[in-house]
């Protein structure tokens, strides 16, 4: 169910307040200081900055256009530190340290001393050689080296009962400033999942109307990274696809507040709705777009009718109702196409060709290029087969347990609208590197056969029976042959060389002191679920289908805010087998992926 707000959205950029400083012609010896905190109730206390040296304390007013953010006045070229005082002059509280001189004009955050990285990490091109996706600019919505902040403003009974019905469809007005234009934003809770933890998480889309985005992009998702106590497993991951130039989102981190209270530390990632594909795509160009289909439904024996089998893309039958039950799809048509690209047709013809992979006359007659077969060349027309099997290949080696392989959903697809060739997605990737509901498989298990299977710690490959299009796929031989050169290619360019884990690194200094931030203020649902009787049942029945139904899904719930920052990144964790180190999942990788492409 989808938690629907409204909103009014202001991004505040650095540039805005210099010049709404100059505005009041300054000397020059003075330079703009910005410092996010969201202080008290008491009237009487404000903000102020005092300079190594100086003995005067400056006042910094609380900005007119959002309360938790105060800009003002003084000298520079001096370390500083941020106070609280008292209109009567009393100092309330200080930061315990000081800060580099205000050389440049960032947003600072009261008693944080990362605001911002003079490092910019990144890792290196997987596949140099690989496809390049004309992407609009992302640098607005994501930067890479600093942590904006989100301030949401409501009433508080509105708030109050989008929250305590936390598991019901409901809408309320708000007003969203991203601490960097004025906007109309729909606000919303997150996914059904993340629903059942003690933090929320939310989407939020600009309305298309009023022309505002955070640089052309307008949908976004607000991860609570309650699972995973790195706070980083998500993030790496898209940033994995990103250096491997996979069309994926983009990843960064946010501070969230509601009311000017804090809600902790989120992770920011694009929606795939529009106009995300066009900007992804085709530059921002949105004349001309192809159909996005959603996987939206995992695998449930459970579930009724067609709906069982989840979005696995096995045939059904040549008929859209097929994939139907009652009203209900496992697949969800995300966007329709422009002009006669509509409906779910052409995903029912995809699934169909995958049932029974035949090439047609024109395949099968017509110029070859060198060394492909019709078959080939058939597969090649319908789906950008490099594309899905670099996606295959990351499922299996980042343990994406709640992905295609594992829960036959959370992907999408794209129609082209030139080619007609579909492209693959992957999204939600929470569950992944060591966080997982079910155990890592058992090495004296594997096969002698099965030369995969040490790399495949979940055995995701070995449910290919139930997940037809990867069957079919490696059935041919030289997409058999390009899967293992894609996985000599992500070792010889991801593993063999310290990038990976020096940009574990760089995240872990970037939200180091966030992370122990979002622990001390994280919010829970018992109050409200403490007298809403309803949704306290709906959340007990949802628990017991999605989590304690599977293997290690007590131990998946009793870890959650039980295991520090550092551990879950160094380790070590004891006597949690549905978590491993970030650090140790990716070095068992890399030593069972060299003795896999050294046996090949």
């Amino acid at each position: 169910m989808i938690f629907s707000v409204k909103a009014s959205c202001l991004l505040l950029y650095a540039a805005f307040f210099m010049a709404s400083a100059a505005s009041t012609n300054p000397p020059s010896t003075l330079g703009v200081y910005k410092v996010i905190e969201p202080l008290s109730t008491d009237a009487n206390i404000r903000m102020a900055v005092q300079i190594e040296g100086d003995r005067q304390v400056y006042s910094i007013p609380p900005s007119t256009i959002d309360s938790i953010l105060h800009v003002g006045s003084a000298p520079t070229q001096k370390k500083y530190r941020y106070l609280k005082i008292h209109n009567n002059g009393t100092v309330v509280d200080r930061e315990s340290f000081q800060r580099a001189p205000n050389a440049v004009s960032n947003n600072d955050f009261y008693g944080r001393q990362q605001t911002f990285s003079s490092q910019q990490s990144m890792i290196p091109s997987v596949f140099p050689d690989g496809k390049t996706y004309y992407r609009l600019d992302t640098s607005i919505a994501h930067p890479i080296n600093e942590i904006p902040t989100i301030h949401v403003q409501a009433p508080h009974g509105d708030l109050e009962s989008l929250h305590d019905n936390y598991l019901d469809p409901i809408a309320i007005n708000v007003n969203m400033s991203h601490i960097r234009q004025f906007s109309n934003v729909k606000f919303q809770l997150g996914g059904q999942t993340s629903r059942l933890f003690d933090k929320f998480s939310y989407n939020f889309h600009f309305s298309k109307h009023d022309d505002s985005s955070l640089g052309g992009y307008r949908r976004f998702k607000l991860r609570s990274c309650t699972t995973d106590p790195s706070f980083i497993r998500e993030k790496l991951y898209y940033d994995i696809l990103d250096s491997s130039s996979l069309p994926a989102s983009k990843a960064s981190y946010v501070r969230l507040f509601v009311n000017k209270k804090p809600m902790g530390l989120y992770l920011f990632i694009d929606n795939y709705k529009s106009p995300f594909v066009d900007n992804l795509l085709n530059g921002g160009n949105n004349e001309k777009h192809g159909i996005l289909y959603q996987g939206s439904m995992p695998e449930n024996p459970m579930a009724p009718g067609i709906l069982g089998r989840g979005a696995n893309l096995e045939y059904a039958g040549s008929n859209i109702e097929d994939y139907f039950y009652k009203d209900t799809s496992a697949y969800k048509l995300s966007e329709d196409g422009s002009k006669k690209q509509k409906g779910f047709e052409p995903l029912v013809k995809l699934i169909k060709f995958i049932h029974d992979p035949q090439p047609d006359e024109d395949e099968k007659e017509g110029v070859l290029n060198q060394g492909e077969t019709p078959l080939e060349r058939a597969w090649n027309k319908r789906i950008d087969i490099d594309v899905f099997l670099k996606n295959m290949a990351f499922e299996v080696l980042m343990g994406h347990v709640d992905g295609y392989l594992g829960q036959a959903h959370n992907y999408f697809l794209y129609r082209e609208p030139g080619t007609k060739k579909f492209l693959w997605m992957t999204a939600d990737l929470d569950q992944t590197m060591g966080s997982s509901m079910i155990p890592v498989r058992d090495a004296r298990s594997i096969s002698l056969n099965d030369q995969r299977g040490h790399i495949d710690r979940f055995d995701l490959m070995n449910k290919h029976h139930n997940r037809p299009i990867l069957k079919q796929v490696l059935s041919v031989p030289a997409f058999n042959q390009r899967f293992d050169t894609i996985l000599k290619t992500v070792h010889q360019n991801l593993f063999t060389n310290p990038a990976l884990f020096k940009h574990i690194d760089f995240l872990t200094a970037l939200i180091k002191e966030d992370v122990a931030w979002d622990s001390n203020i994280r919010h829970t649902h018992a109050q409200a679920v403490s007298h809403n009787a309803t949704s306290a049942k709906k959340k007990k029945d949802q628990i017991q289908e999605k989590i304690l139904q599977l293997p290690l899904g007590h131990d998946f719930l009793s870890r959650i805010g039980n295991i520090n920052f550092m551990s879950a990144i160094e380790g070590p964790i004891r006597n949690h087998p549905s978590l491993m180190p970030l650090k140790e999942w990716l070095n068992e990788t890399k030593e069972a992926l060299h003795n896999y492409v050294n046996s090949v």
